[in-house]
């Protein structure tokens, strides 16, 4: 798996997605931005 570098972003930009998140849903919006987590949650396998 490539690693990502990691990025900040202005408190401006940081509103500007969030805006964006609830108008276009979080998902949308963060593909869209290349956001992904840094420790995706585990599937729980039983």
């Amino acid at each position: 798996m490539p690693i990502m570098s990691k990025r900040t972003f202005s408190k401006e930009q940081k509103l500007q997605i969030l805006k964006e998140a609830s108008e276009n849903g979080v998902n949308t919006t963060l593909e869209k931005h290349r956001i992904y987590p840094e420790h995706p949650l585990p599937a729980i396998i039983g």
